[in-house]
This record gives structure tokens, C-alpha cells and sequence, in this order.
């Protein structure tokens, strides 16, 4: 397999260390045989998340100096704002402490006992949050997301026909439609701006709100220019912004594909809806200019959500766990 170098040079370590086998059974035993129980410095490589849990480029320490702690009016929250949307093309945005909090606000406004929110895969807190509002997600992914072995593209598209055969007997009670990219909840399968725009053309016919679940957008991007052959030559903020033009906006978990440590948001194009999610947001989250964020974490994310666009950081990401796995494979 051709090596990918990476596009980086490392300035900061942290020290790990490797415990033997009789310790590890004893950590374990101790835990309950409970990862989450465990602690991190017992842990040699750790796999359970990359949420907020990875490195920092230069850049956003930099930043991080700048950051401006007012309640209102601050200025981190202005250049996040600005970031946020010159990559996604909203214009109303809203912070959160993280994507659950994003999720917590925009179910409150958007479901009523009972309603449906089909999609693909919804993540666990995604469809907690959901059922929390007494509503129902509703798994509307293709079958090969089911088969490991299956070689499919795109095992996080959506089975168009099973959608909108959901939307048609439920017309009334549809809270929104829900696209995650990637699909998180199935290995972070991503979904095809094919079916993208399809879902799309469905939930405008039938006059369905359509949002994504963004957490890992810019690897949604990546793959649709690696493995879409439309979009070969297209670059990932094309990509980014086409996908993104197919939707009425967005709840994103910052602390992925904006590489900060903590942070989220609500993305919307609509200023009635922005003013309806307004106040339970300043309720449950905080002020509108900061949503549970330090200044700083505004300053990191602004920096990371445009540094998590750049090609040659997702080839390298990427490629590094399709060399895990075909090295596995050997054993």
C-alpha cells in the first residue's frame, strides 16, 4: 500500500506509557471489565473517541491568546460566527457547549409528542434527545450498512424509497428529516452528494425541514471527492458548500471535524427559526454570544473548522485507518 506522509510536523508530545499484562487484567478486573471506568494513564492507545480528544495545530494556540471572555458582544464569537459561516453558508448561528447541547435546543423548538425524525443511523444521544421530546427516529439507511464486508461507497446513504414511503403515510407528523455525515452510529459510512441532493428534492416536494447532523462534514466532503466522480476535481469547500446548500441547516459537535477540544452549534438559514431556538438556547446553554463556549474554545474553533477542510490533512487522516485496517487483515 503507497504511504501517505503527513501533512504536519509535531511541536508538543505527551508522555504515555505501556503497562504489562497482569496490571491491564487487574485494571480491567477493577473497572468491571468497563472501559469507560478505566483511567486514561492506564491506557496505551486510546481508541474509544477522536471527539475532542486530538491535538491542536499552531495556528489555533495562537489564537486562543486573543480570545476575548466578554459575555456579550465578544469578539471570539464574531470571528467563529464569520467562520462558520464563510465554510457552511448559514446565516444564523447559534453556540453550544457541544453537539448534544445543539441537539437538546433544536428538539425542544422542532418536535411534538409523537412525531417522526427519519434518517440515517441517528447517533445514540442524537436518537436519546429525540425520544426525550416524545418523538421517534426512525432508520431509514440502505441495507449494506449492515454488511461489513460490503465494498458499497456509500453505506451511509439513505434507501430514498423506504424515506419517502415514511414521509407519504406520515405526512403530518414529520418533525424533520436528519442526514448525519458520516454516518457515526455504522463506522462513519459516508453519504453521497447524489443521494444527498435526492433526499433533498423529496423532503421540498413533500415541504419537510432537512438538516444534517455535521460532526464530520469535511470527511463526508472528502469522500465524495475521492469516490464521487462528478466531484474528482471539485475542492472540499465546493463540495462542503453544495452539500450544504441542499439543507435548511445543521447541528455540529465541534470537537470533530472543527478539531477543538469543546464546542458546537446550531447552523440555520431561516430568522424565524433562529428566533425561536434563540431563547431556549440562552436558557440551556448561555448567552447567545459565547452558548457554554469560552472564548478561547470560539478562537480555536474558528481556526479549526477552515483547517479542517484542507485536503491534505483528511487524505492523511483517512488514510491512516484504511492502513490499520488492511494490515489487520493480514494477521
Amino acid at each position: 500500500m503507497k504511504i501517505t506522509p503527513p501533512p504536519y510536523k509535531i511541536k508538543v508530545v505527551q508522555k504515555i506509557r505501556q503497562i504489562g499484562r497482569a496490571e491491564r487484567v487487574e485494571r480491567l478486573e477493577n473497572a468491571y471489565f468497563n472501559p469507560f471506568f478505566l483511567d486514561a494513564d492506564d491506557v496505551y492507545i486510546d481508541l474509544l473517541t477522536d471527539s475532542g480528544t486530538g491535538a491542536m495545530s499552531d495556528e489555533q494556540w495562537s489564537a486562543i491568546m486573543r480570545a476575548d471572555e466578554s459575555y456579550a458582544g465578544s469578539n471570539s464569537f464574531k470571528r467563529m460566527e464569520r467562520a462558520i459561516r464563510e465554510v457552511f453558508g448559514f446565516q444564523y448561528i447559534i453556540p453550544t457547549h457541544q453537539g448534544r447541547g445543539a441537539e437538546d435546543v433544536f428538539d425542544r423548538i422542532m418536535i411534538k409528542e409523537g412525531m417522526l425524525v427519519p434518517g440515517n443511523k441517528h447517533f445514540d444521544t442524537t436518537k436519546a434527545h429525540i425520544e426525550d421530546k416524545k418523538g421517534f427516529a426512525v432508520d431509514c439507511t440502505i441495507d449494506e450498512i449492515h454488511n461489513t464486508q460490503s465494498t458499497h461507497p456509500f453505506k451511509g446513504n439513505l434507501d430514498t424509497q423506504k424515506l419517502e414511503r415514511v414521509i407519504r403515510e406520515n405526512n403530518k407528523n414529520i418533525a424533520y428529516v436528519l442526514i448525519t455525515i458520516t454516518c457515526n452510529s455504522s463506522g462513519g459510512q459516508p453519504v453521497s452528494l447524489a443521494n444527498i441532493l435526492h433526499v433533498s428534492k423529496i423532503c421540498r416536494k413533500h415541504r419537510v425541514p432537512l438538516f444534517f447532523d455535521a460532526a464530520r462534514f469535511a470527511e463526508n466532503a472528502y469522500f465524495i471527492k475521492e469516490r464521487e466522480k462528478k466531484y474528482h476535481k471539485k475542492n472540499i469547500q465546493y463540495i462542503v458548500h453544495k452539500m450544504m446548500s441542499c439543507v435548511d441547516g445543521c447541528l455540529m459537535s465541534a470537537k470533530k471535524d472543527a478539531i477543538v477540544n469543546m464546542g458546537g452549534f446550531i447552523a440555520v438559514r431561516d430568522k424565524s427559526l433562529y428566533k425561536n431556538l434563540a431563547p431556549i438556547a440562552i436558557l440551556k446553554e448561555g448567552f447567545l454570544h459565547y452558548g457554554g463556549m469560552s472564548g478561547r474554545d470560539m478562537e480555536a474553533l474558528a481556526i479549526g473548522i477552515r483547517e479542517g477542510i484542507d485536503y491534505d490533512y483528511l487524505r492523511y487522516r483517512t488514510w491512516q485507518v484504511k492502513f490499520l485496517a488492511e494490515e489487520l487483515q493480514k494477521i
